[in-house]
């Protein structure tokens, strides 16, 4: 549990770093294994509505 709260600390201190805001966050996606972590900001003129990540540094214990 320790290692999933530092990554989710990382990732968030870097998005907000960025200029996101945290919004929300769910455990619970069609069964899967993971975290989702929403962020939102206010979008530059010409810069898509919604931006999707996807990364992972964990591996499954």
């Amino acid at each position: 549990m320790e290692q999933t709260r530092e990554a989710m600390t990382t990732v968030v201190a870097h998005w907000e770093s960025e200029g996101w805001k945290l919004m929300s966050m769910s455990s619970d996606y069609q069964g899967m294994d993971g975290v989702f972590l929403l962020f939102e900001r206010s979008s530059n003129p010409g810069e898509p509505k919604i931006q999707v990540y996807h990364s992972s540094n964990m591996t499954r214990q």
